[in-house]
């Protein structure tokens, strides 16, 4: 269980308790990180949807905002629960997809959003890509699309 921290605010420890029973429920997905990540992600986008969404000219915005941000963690556990690579593969890169226009809008949303908001943001979503490429490089396992055997990893 994660110990609440002294510079912590009491919304970010509530948020840690809920994250640390979400994983303890969660079974295997619960102990990807990529996961959690985007699940985190998304609970900071709503915040700052919120207040994107207070500035007429962003309302779009936000909203698209929100979508590509929960969108990043279905994807993953919907690729997570897929038999065949290509299918696992296939959901981890419509995840990477999100993951960029996540980091779009947010990009779009500085004008009003502290700078170190949108700088800790992106550099969440990051992490959260560089995690999912790897996923994606082990479940291709050097054998390839074509290789008929599969990737070495499954055979």
């Amino acid at each position: 269980m994660t110990e609440p921290d002294e510079d912590e605010t009491p919304r970010e420890s509530e948020r840690a308790r809920e994250r640390d029973d979400q994983q303890a429920n969660r079974g295997a997905l619960g102990r990807v990180t990529a996961h959690m990540l985007a699940l985190e992600a998304s609970d900071r986008a709503w915040d700052d949807a919120r207040i994107m969404h207070r500035e007429p000219l962003l309302r779009t915005i936000a909203e698209q905002l929100m979508k590509s941000a929960s969108a990043i963690s279905a994807h993953i556990a919907d690729g997570y629960g897929r038999r065949s690579p290509r299918d696992r593969i296939r959901f981890y890169e419509y995840a990477l997809t999100e993951n960029g226009e996540a980091e779009t809008w947010y990009r779009n949303g500085r004008h009003v959003l502290p700078p170190d908001v949108v700088e800790e943001r992106i550099a969440r979503l990051t992490s959260i890509r560089r995690l999912v490429l790897t996923m994606i490089k082990r479940e291709r396992g050097g054998g390839g699309w074509n290789d008929p055997k599969g990737p070495p990893n499954r055979r």
